[in-house]
């Protein structure tokens, strides 16, 4: 038991630090991990492993981007014009992806997950790679009303069916549209913490009156596992929201396309 908690600790850490800092969820690390610790230490059957990792992280994820949103919000690191343009299509979405996490069976949900991160690191080297070969852009462009409700949309469906907060695909977008800085990492927090809210609210209703026979679980919502993690992502989702204030878009960008590329390798391993 002991090993299980120190783990559910140390995702914990990672999950906050990566939440506050990049602006992302951090549930991109701390599913492929929790699906490790439910299959192999816990011995959650296989079958459910993967919807109890998705659906206990994204309950853990409304506290680490609430935590983090506060932070952000004090530093007025939030565009809230931006927000506002793209947060009620984000629900529209997660409540639909949301509805679709228990009817789709385990092992394809990894997969799809799977695909999702490579495609993801694939998409962030890219950008990168056009990043080096253009002029940085200082001017914030805005883009249409429809365009924006479609990209919110599918944005938020991908946060509800995968768990995720949005921000890997949020940061780009920001960066495509002039944003720069510190205002990146605190708008998607603010973003992810409404996709987060959404999606979590729905799980629980979904998951009520679901027994899967599993101890100390609320359908496959594994509560040990989210009472170990809340406090720790919480209070390291505070640092590495100061953290986004000390490093560069460059640094901050490397980061993640690091920590994408591990996490595919590991969950395609």
């Amino acid at each position: 038991m002991i090993v299980e908690i120190f783990g559910l600790i140390l995702v914990a850490v990672f999950t906050g630090v990566f939440s506050g800092l990049l602006g992302i969820g951090g549930n991109m690390i701390a599913i492929p991990v929790l699906l490790v610790l439910f299959k192999h230490f816990i011995h959650i059957p296989d079958q459910t492993a993967m919807h109890m990792a998705l659906c206990s992280g994204v309950v853990v994820m409304v506290f680490t981007t609430f935590s983090s949103v506060m932070t952000h919000k004090k530093n007025n690191n939030i565009d809230w014009g931006f927000y506002k343009s793209i947060a009620l299509y984000m629900v529209a979405g997660a409540v639909l992806g949301a509805h679709c996490v228990l009817l789709i069976n385990g092992k394809v949900l990894e997969k799809v997950f799977d695909i999702f991160l490579l495609f993801v690191s694939l998409k962030l080297l890219h950008s990168k790679m056009q990043q080096k070969n253009s002029k940085q852009e200082h001017h914030v462009v805005k883009l249409n009303v429809f365009v924006m409700a479609i990209i919110g949309i599918l944005i938020g469906f991908k946060s509800g069916l995968l768990g995720i907060g949005g921000g890997l695909i949020i940061i780009p977008l920001m960066i495509h549209l002039g944003f720069s800085g510190p205002k990146i990492s605190g708008t998607t927090s603010a973003c992810s913490l409404t996709m987060a809210l959404t999606s979590a609210i729905t799980l629980l209703i979904l998951n009520y009156g679901v027994d899967l026979g599993i101890k100390y679980s609320y359908g496959n919502i594994y509560i040990p596992a989210v009472l170990v993690m809340i406090p720790f992502t919480m209070i390291f989702a505070k640092v590495g929201a100061k953290l986004s204030t000390k490093f560069s878009n460059k640094t901050l960008s490397n980061i993640q396309l690091i920590t994408v590329v591990i996490l595919a390798i590991k969950m395609l391993a």
